[in-house]
Parts: C-alpha cells; structure tokens; sequence
C-alpha cells in the first residue's frame, strides 16, 4: 500500500504552506516553480523569468557562482543576498541551494529562501549604535580617524549620516534674552 502522504498534491500542499519562499531552478537558470508570491512579485511573473533578474545587481555574480557550483558538483550551497523587490525596494533572503539530481546529474536547484529583512536592518542599525564617536568635551568638534578635527555638522554632512539645521532650543532662547537684557541695562 501507498503512504498517502507521498501523494503529489499533498506534498504541492505542504511546499505551499511554507513559511520560507521555495524557487525550483532549471539549468538554464530560469525559475520553473514557486510556492507563493513574495517581494512585491506576482507567482505567475516569477516563472519562466531568469533567477538572476531578481538578485540585487551587485550580488548577481556571487549568485551565479554558487549555482554553478551546484550544478557541476551536486554539493549544496548557502547564502544571504539582497532582493530587488517589485517596487524596487531592496528585501534580504538567507538560502539554502539544494541540488535535485536525476540518473547522477543535477536537473534542477531548489532555493529555499526565508526573508531577513527585519534582521539585516537591526544589525545594521545596531552595528551603527556601536560606534563611538570622539567628541570634545568643550567645542564638541569629532575626531577623525587620522587625528584630524571636524565641526558636527560637516561630519555628518560628509559621512551621508544626515544634513543639519539650525535653530535655537527653548533654554538657550531664554538664556540668550537674559544676557541681553543684562547688556541692555
């Protein structure tokens, strides 16, 4: 008898209910199947597209690299790379390349891929956290790493870590009409 649960449509069930997105990718690296949609793409968009066109331009050699290897080698591969989501926004997967092989040659690459997103902005965010500035205690002027000096605001310009603007607090506001006052008297 059967096991019931090796039955085709179970199984397409179960990939279905997946949390993490499954990709099955030919050798002529197009993707064949996906369980569901994710990063903003419709299913139907996603298969028959090569796997490549959603990888992040800069991170597309890397990709292509470790599904050849697969290929020729049969030996699974792991990576954690950056999405072009549908509207452009970038989305972060950890995955795992499993390779598929038939009469001893690898026909496919199933990818089994878990969005990190949330994760890679928290380490990066704590990864800046981290940094500690040198800052003078009396002009509050930040060293540079080559010893150098540079006001707050031009760092931080320079550093693309914002821009500034100036105003006037509520304290220094009324700490500046009192010595004004005293000069006027």
């Amino acid at each position: 008898m059967t096991d019931p649960s090796l039955d085709p449509s179970v199984l397409h069930e179960l990939i279905a209910a997946l949390p993490d997105v499954v990709i099955l990718v030919g050798e002529d690296r197009t993707i064949r199947f996906i369980n569901r949609s994710e990063a903003g793409y419709d299913k139907d968009e996603v298969i028959g597209s090569p796997v490549e066109e959603f990888i992040a331009e800069d991170a597309r050699e890397g990709h292509a690299a470790l599904l050849d290897h697969v290929f020729e080698t049969a030996d699974p591969g792991e990576y954690t790379t950056e999405i072009v989501g549908a509207g452009g926004q970038p989305e972060w997967y950890a995955a795992n390349l499993i390779p598929l092989v038939t009469n001893g040659q690898v026909t496919s690459v199933a990818i089994v891929s878990t969005n990190v997103t949330a994760r890679v902005q928290a380490e990066r965010e704590l990864a800046m956290l981290r940094t500690l500035l040198p800052v003078c205690a009396w002009c509050r002027r930040i060293r540079l790493e080559d010893g150098t000096w540079q006001t707050l605001e031009v760092y931080l310009e320079d550093s693309g870590k914002g821009r500034v603007t100036h105003g006037m607090c509520p304290d220094c506001a009324e700490q500046m009409d009192h010595e004004a006052r005293k000069l006027a008297t």
